[in-house]
């Protein structure tokens, strides 16, 4: 007779004969499992719990926030007798401290033990390697991970099938080939290992470095009128230009994060994300150093200009950008930047072009 084992593990057991079922995160859709599952839990609370339709919404805002795990929504349920489910989306920013908890007797339940548990079962160097993917955002492949790391490939590809393998990464196959992520709240926890370590500046700004020669790929694609290949190159790593774009403003260098914007322009206007573009690049321009390379204070000020074009009601502040962009070139002899300057002003339709800037 044959004898049939049903396993539940973080990893696979390597067995001959083992077939491995992943069990996918719970749908956090207003009418999915999660959100049944997190009011199921805070009605056995609280029987008389009532939830209106935009609170059910708000349910699935944090479930989908909590990556569907089935223990964070619980823990989130938890909190529902004394919490609003606003008010526990709001607290989402820290939820290793919000979704704390103990069972009778002592055991622990939060988040952060059960991470623990996985986390002490790893070697050094495995440790080492959870915590710097945590700088990447929203996803990567294993050439970014390459070369932030400094790793070989052959290593860092066992290094990502070895966290495949143990339920901390997940693999996706992508229009460009194939994509890990972490979960969200497994990206929070090693992000806070990589802190306590002292790596994280070193990380983050490789991270940065490593931005830059993606955007500077993009501008090669556009050079060879591959536009689609170039907007999807920035498409695939949309969230961790924004990481970039946070890191620069966070950590003293705001000219390498405006030079990012102003090369991406394009990008940002092809997704309609302008306000974004031009709340960013004003930050990081207040930020950066008095000393900002001219070049890039002409770049960026005419940036600023064409952003507003697609924003109702900036058509003063489009102006007073043209007008700081034609001031500041008169320090800088580039007659590229000259002409770009001119037909922004054309097409932002602020202030009457100047004759002579196109001189």
């Amino acid at each position: 007779s044959e004898l049939s084992v049903l396993a539940t593990s973080r990893e696979a057991l390597s067995l001959d004969g083992e077939q491995v079922l992943r069990v996918p995160s719970l749908g956090s859709g207003p009418d999915g499992p999660a959100v049944e599952l997190f009011l199921e839990r805070a009605r056995a609370r609280n029987p008389s719990l009532t939830i209106d339709a935009s609170e059910r919404v708000t349910i699935g805002r944090i479930c989908a926030a909590l990556d569907g795990l089935p223990l964070a929504i619980e823990l989130a349920a938890g909190r529902a007798d004394v919490m609003a489910p606003s008010e526990i989306e709001a607290q989402l920013t820290d939820r290793f401290a919000l979704l704390g908890g103990r069972r009778r007797g002592g055991r622990s339940r939060t988040l952060a033990a059960t991470l623990d548990w996985s986390y002490d079962l790893l070697h050094d160097h495995e440790r080492r390697f959870f915590e710097e993917l945590s700088v990447f955002a929203g996803g990567f492949n294993v050439d970014a991970v390459t070369e932030v790391t400094c790793g070989e490939p052959a290593e860092t590809i066992d290094l990502i099938q070895l966290m495949v393998g143990k339920s901390l990464v997940e693999s996706e196959q992508h229009r460009s080939g194939r994509r890990f992520r972490m979960l969200e709240t497994v990206r929070q926890y090693a992000q806070s290992k990589l802190t306590e370590t002292g790596e994280a500046a070193r990380l983050n700004d490789r991270h940065l470095d490593w931005m830059a020669t993606l955007i500077t790929r993009y501008d090669e694609l556009l050079g060879e009128d591959r536009h689609l290949e170039a907007m999807a190159l920035i498409n695939d790593d949309q969230h961790n230009l924004r990481a970039a774009l946070d890191w620069s403003a966070a950590s003293g260098r705001a000219d390498a994060g405006l030079d990012l914007i102003v090369r991406s322009d394009g990008w940002w206007r092809n997704t309609l994300n302008m306000t974004e573009a031009l709340d960013r690049a004003a930050e990081l321009y207040e930020r950066a150093d008095a000393e900002l390379d001219p070049v890039l204070r002409v770049r960026a000020l005419t940036s600023m200009a064409f952003f507003t074009t697609y924003i109702p009601g900036r058509a003063d502040v489009g102006a007073a950008y043209v007008a700081a962009s034609r001031a500041a070139l008169d320090d800088i002899d580039d007659e590229i930047e000259r002409l770009r300057l001119r037909i922004m002003s054309n097409i932002t339709r602020v202030g009457r072009p100047d004759p002579d800037v196109g001189a």
